[in-house]
């Protein structure tokens, strides 16, 4: 996304795994040191269904997960004329994959644009026990 955004655009990825985030840093510093400097590209410690409303208004929002309802919290944070691209729906059978526009007005618009299937964005909690149970350890 950075390259998307240009050399003037900033990306923020946000992450409730602190150890998901140090090793973001850590790849993008070793592979990508020029997308880090001037914190063009920040890896930032919360969680995704709550935003980064610190940084925002925002151009764009991308969201890698699904949720199951509309999300107010990150429409808050979108500038007038931008737009989200986001996975909504109660089930992954039922999900879309949806744009939400906020014109320049301030009056929102949400389109679905196709079926998807996402896994949902969780709790670090949930998350953690999940990850951990697909591990198995011998007796």
């Amino acid at each position: 996304m950075a390259h998307m955004v240009g050399p003037t655009g900033k990306v923020y990825a946000v992450e409730h795994i602190e150890d998901l985030v140090a090793q973001a840093n850590k790849s993008m510093h070793t592979y990508y040191p020029n997308l880090m400097e001037g914190g063009r590209v920040q890896f930032v410690d919360g969680d995704g269904r709550e935003g980064h409303a610190a940084e925002g208004p925002y151009d764009v929002i991308y969201v890698g997960g699904a949720v199951h309802h509309y999300p107010f919290k990150l429409v808050e944070q979108l500038k007038p004329c931008s737009r989200m691209y986001i996975p909504i729906g109660l089930t992954t059978e039922t999900q879309n994959w949806e744009t939400i526009e906020k014109y320049y007005d301030g009056v929102i618009g949400r389109r679905k644009l196709l079926k998807t299937a996402f896994p949902y964005l969780k709790d670090a909690k949930t998350q953690m026990k999940i990850h951990l149970s697909n591990f198995v350890y011998p007796c």
